[in-house]
């Protein structure tokens, strides 16, 4: 997923392999929500985080709460980000049938 987000956003393959060696290993990243540079940025993020947080077919308490708060500081507001929320869920269960 990371892959093809950065692949999307224009970055080299090099350039993200050494992001993602050195986010596995960094002691220092936070827990904040993300505060992007553009509504398109946080749009695939938020189009992206959903896919990830829900490989497992189920989306946790937490997982919506951290994307909730990521939302609302990129200019999201809560209702928005519900409905975006249920329209990912109506989706896949759409696919699943």
């Amino acid at each position: 997923v990371i892959r093809d987000v950065a692949t999307r956003l224009g970055f080299s393959r090099d350039f993200y392999e050494e992001v993602l060696k050195n986010l596995m290993i960094n002691e220092n990243i936070s827990d904040n929500p993300l505060m992007f540079s553009s509504p398109a940025i946080t749009q695939i993020f938020l189009d992206e985080a959903l896919k990830l947080a829900y490989i497992d077919s189920d989306l946790a308490r937490a997982e919506i709460d951290w994307l909730r708060k990521t939302a609302e500081i990129n200019g999201i507001a809560h209702n928005q980000f519900n409905d975006y929320v249920n329209d990912f869920l109506t989706r896949k269960k759409e696919e699943a049938a």
